[in-house]
């Protein structure tokens, strides 16, 4: 989730993992599909996938940073990065309501966007 000084991003979908030492992360739609298909290993090694544990589709996170915005300018950074926090939070656990898997990025429309095989008109 990007944040960038004086502008709102969009709504963007999110995908979490958790790795084997417990800690979660968050990844855009490329990169989940990339580590959802077992790709995203150094060669060589055998690594552990990280467990998918859902997506969200990043309305609070954006929220929150709408007001962190406002509560920089007025309290400080370290408020701001406290509503941050928490909204991560609680992308996390809308997350783990919606356990879809990412599309798979290895299938693109005409446009480029993420599809099916079942969905592609010929």
């Amino acid at each position: 989730m990007a944040i960038k000084a004086n502008k709102v991003e969009t709504n963007q979908q999110t995908y979490f993992f958790q790795r084997e030492d417990g800690t979660t992360f968050h990844t855009n739609l490329k990169e989940a599909w990339t580590i959802y298909a077992g790709r995203a290993q150094k060669l060589g090694e055998r690594a552990v996938r990280p467990k998918f544990i859902g997506s969200s589709d990043g309305s609070i996170f954006r929220k929150a940073v709408i007001e962190a915005h406002r509560i920089m300018d007025e309290k400080g950074i370290e408020e701001a990065q406290k509503i941050l926090k928490e909204a991560e939070k609680q992308e996390l656990e809308k997350a783990r309501t919606n356990t879809r898997p990412p599309m798979n990025c290895d299938t693109i429309d005409r446009n480029g966007n993420p599809t099916s095989l079942s969905q592609i008109s010929l």
